[in-house]
């Protein structure tokens, strides 16, 4: 499998093509984020906070690791290409080296996969109450299985189809961790696009249109003014 951000950088080539993407344990879409963590007694409780603190970082072609967190933090005026912003910059091989340095005490900040955080968690490698989330980024889209684009296209069917329906008879792994099953790369594309159309879907606007609801429905009562009649 490939990060998104390495995947577009592949797929350049035009040489390799998605057929899969992991659903990690628990989840309900494949989409994840980069979160920034700091130890739980951190007084960095902000991304404008992070100048002048020890960092961990991914390789240039970590998502999660490097290239979302690069944007989130310019977008607070830091510019994680320029070391002198920061006390130090630690490069990490992973995000479960990454989130080790953080629990140590060797770095103050690290941006790093929600799925590894999570998995992390839900194995025990990682107490939560050592932690805090400063910040989450908005949904990345998931990490891809990807095979050359000019395999057979039957070789490419039995592929998709056994790996589409691996859940059903072992527990299957991937990109983080524990996955619950792989979907196809269509209904993960359509599962990032709803996360961008309905984000303001939460309690208050359940809240907010049953309150207009009731209220129109007193006003009506009240007035006796008949439905048809406001049409």
């Amino acid at each position: 499998w490939l990060g998104p951000y390495a995947y577009l950088e592949a797929s350049r080539s035009g040489s390799i093509e998605q057929f899969a993407i992991g659903l990690p344990k628990g989840e309900k879409t494949p989409n994840y984020h980069s979160v920034f963590i700091v130890r739980k007694d951190s007084i960095i409780t902000s991304l404008e906070k992070i100048k002048n603190a020890r960092i961990v970082i991914g390789n240039r072609h970590s998502t999660s690791g490097y290239a979302v967190p690069k944007q989130e933090l310019a977008e607070a005026g830091i510019n994680l290409d320029n070391e002198n912003e920061f006390k130090e910059v630690i490069r990490a091989n992973t995000h479960d080296d990454a989130i080790r340095d953080i629990i140590e005490g060797r770095a103050d900040v690290a941006p790093v996969s929600s799925v590894n955080l999570e998995e992390n968690i839900r194995t025990g490698n990682l107490d939560p109450a050592q932690i805090r989330i400063i910040h989450r980024s908005k949904d990345i889209p998931g990490a891809p299985l990807v095979f050359h684009k000019s395999l057979p296209k039957e070789v490419k069917n039995h592929i998709q189809g056994l790996v589409l329906n691996a859940h059903e008879t072992i527990e299957v792994g991937g990109y983080g961790g524990q996955m619950e099953r792989y979907v196809s790369p269509e209904k993960g594309r359509e599962a990032l696009l709803e996360s961008y159309l309905y984000p303001q879907w939460s309690w208050k606007t359940y809240a907010s249109i049953s309150f207009f609801v009731i209220f129109m429905g007193l006003i009506i009562i009240d007035l006796e003014v008949k439905p048809v009649d406001l049409l």
